[in-house]
């Protein structure tokens, strides 16, 4: 019995924190630090300046990244 309670709970346990992670993300996608980070590893990565104007992060209908 004690087992079959571990195995329900385990699953909502991770659920919960993926969801909060989820939220986490989110919200700083929003901030201009978050958009500032960004533009510098864009940046080095290839060798030339790029900017990064807004940057959005959707989870509903697929996971998206658009900036």
């Amino acid at each position: 019995m004690r087992r079959l309670r571990l195995l329900l709970i385990a699953p909502a346990v991770l659920a919960g924190l993926l969801l909060v992670a989820a939220a986490a993300l989110y919200g700083v996608s929003r901030l201009s630090w978050f958009e500032r980070q960004t533009s510098a590893r864009l940046s080095a990565a290839p060798g030339w300046p790029v900017e990064v104007g807004e940057l959005a992060i959707g989870y509903f209908p697929s996971p998206s990244l658009s900036f």
